[in-house]
């Protein structure tokens, strides 16, 4: 019996030690063992602009090699700030302007992948927009004109109502302490004379010579905005006023075409004037709240609708109220709007939009006015500091009053 016991152990050792040295342990091998994948290196080649983010760039183009693919694949920085990736490539990366003024900035690309960081620098980025006027702390502001010596002249909501002049260095002084009524648009006229709308049949002048206001027409409806077209036609319109044509001769008649609805905005661009309505009874065709031309020539002729911008179409504007709008001599519009990034740009020609200069801009714009140059001058509505001059880095369309 001990015999058999010792011949059984004997046989499961050996099927055991068969059984052991006939198998393999199906594991990875170590990390350290195998051949070390490298990783391109990011590298920046050149920037657009060169040198320096200057007024007028809301957008900068970073080139190189090895940059992630895709936009939420790279991280890009301005010394520490962070900048907006619009589009990114491998060898290309797209940003918006950084909240950022600098002289010698480092910028830096960023991609996930990478084991270092693509550094371009120094870079300068020039300053686009300050606070303008030294206006007291909760001044009400309601309107703003320009001369053609770039003298602001900016009229606040007080009681009596007053005009502030701002001459081209920044420095505020009372140019009028009392005249009849909030203001709430201003154009020049010829000889000197600015044109004053108050939501009111009554249109006056002021004398910026003297500081006189006169009484120049009356009218049959209450008009709030206007603006003249090269030949010194004044188109005005306010709520149910439609839009009503002066004619230097201070002759005036109503086109027809607005009589139930409220514009809102009134601007001449080159043989068009552009409406900003409020359609009373919107439809399909005449949407709610949307811009509108009508061709013009020399004599005050007024043409029929065209449909600019219908503002249900402006994606994440369009729950904003827009206010008024102005162009660039290139035919950009820019739109003043109560969002959170205020001025909204729209190409007519080709419908596309964007934001100037996300980030940067304070809300909310109320009144935009370009002036003789690059600078665009801002009303802000709800805003103790009340007057933001912007540069746009190029001139706007021409006022033709000035």
């Amino acid at each position: 019996m001990k015999k058999m016991i010792n011949v059984i152990f004997c046989l499961l050792l050996i099927s055991t030690l068969a059984m052991l040295t006939g198998c393999e342990y199906n594991v990875a091998e170590p990390l350290w063992n195998q051949p070390h994948a490298e990783v391109p290196t990011p590298e920046i080649t050149s920037i657009t602009p060169a040198g320096v983010a200057v007024a007028g760039a809301n957008t900068i183009m970073i080139e190189g090699v090895n940059f992630g693919a895709t936009i939420e694949s790279n991280d890009v920085y301005f010394d520490n700030v962070p900048a907006e990736i619009m589009s990114a490539s491998s060898t290309s990366i797209t940003v918006r302007r950084p909240n950022l003024v600098a002289d010698s900035a480092l910028v830096k690309v960023s991609p996930h992948e990478a084991l270092v960081v693509a550094t371009h620098g120094p870079y300068g980025i020039d300053p686009v927009m300050g606070y303008y006027g030294n206006f007291l702390e909760n001044a009400v502001l309601s309107a703003a004109a320009l001369d053609a010596d770039e003298n602001l002249y900016v009229f606040q909501r007080t009681s009596p109502a007053s005009v502030v002049k701002v001459t081209p260095d920044g420095e505020p002084e009372i140019f009028a302490d009392a005249i009849d009524r909030a203001v709430t648009d201003a154009k020049m006229g010829p000889d000197g004379l600015m044109i004053l709308l108050r939501n009111n049949r009554d249109v006056t002048r002021l004398n910026l010579e003297t500081g006189e206001e006169t009484e120049w027409i009356n009218l049959s409806k209450s008009v709030t905005y206007g603006d003249l077209d090269a030949n010194g036609n004044l188109y005005v319109g306010g709520r149910r006023s439609d839009l009503i044509v002066v004619l230097p001769d201070e002759s005036s008649s109503q086109i027809g075409e607005w009589t139930k609805d409220e514009i809102l905005w009134v601007r001449v661009y080159e043989d068009y004037v552009y409406v900003l309505v409020d359609i009373a009874r919107p439809t399909e065709e005449n949407p709610d709240m949307s811009i509108w031309r009508h061709a013009i020539d020399g004599a005050g002729n007024v043409g029929a609708r065209e449909l600019v911008l219908n503002w249900t179409e402006t994606g994440e504007y369009a729950e904003s109220t827009p206010s008024c709008f102005t162009f660039s001599t290139d035919g950009l519009m820019l739109v003043g709007t109560d969002y959170t990034h205020p001025i909204m740009l729209f190409n007519p020609a080709t419908g596309t939009q964007d934001i100037l200069y996300k980030e940067i801009l304070p809300t909310t714009a109320q009144q935009l006015v370009w002036g003789n140059d690059t600078n665009v001058y801002m009303i802000l509505s709800g805003e103790s500091n009340n007057m933001v001059r912007i540069d746009m880095g190029a001139a706007g369309a021409p006022y033709h009053g000035r």
